[in-house]
């Protein structure tokens, strides 16, 4: 005959335990949900970009100087050097950041080695867009006269 003896877990420990489960879910919500909920709407009038969790911005026609595409790989005074308040993931930025050229800029980034929307401010700051379909983007940016050039400032 054989007898099976158990250890009972600590009830201090299955509380540890689910507080690590609890916050390594909640981490990984917060790396996860912005990402997956950001939403880029294009109008006539403005341009708004949102996101669960994340800092958002909405521009409207007339604060707009330039719209045009640049390759960041080639434009280095366009990629992010400091995060201000924002998200910045491996090959992901969202929010606000400082540039390399020293000004401010809202971005909305999953590749900061090629061709993204850049939007210039009449304050000076800049709204750096790239998002998943971007010939898309770029075409309806172009129909609605968003877009005038390319590429270039």
């Amino acid at each position: 005959m054989e007898y099976i003896f158990t250890l009972q877990l600590p009830t201090a420990a299955v509380i540890v335990i689910a507080v690590l489960v609890a916050v390594i879910a909640f981490v990984a919500a917060l790396m996860i949900l912005p990402p997956s909920t950001l939403k880029i709407s294009v109008s006539n009038d403005s341009i708004a970009v949102k996101a669960v969790l994340a800092p958002g911005v909405h521009v409207d026609r007339g604060e707009v100087v330039k719209c045009f595409v640049a390759n960041l790989a080639v434009n280095q005074e366009f990629k992010p050097k400091l995060k201000i308040n924002g998200w910045a993931l491996p090959g992901f930025r969202l929010g606000w950041f400082r540039l390399e050229n020293g000004a401010k800029a809202y971005l909305a980034l999953n590749d900061p080695n090629s061709d993204a929307v850049i939007l210039e401010t009449s304050r000076g700051s800049y709204i750096i867009l790239q998002p998943q379909d971007f010939t898309k983007f770029t075409s309806i940016l172009k129909s609605l006269g968003w877009l005038k050039q390319e590429y270039g400032g």
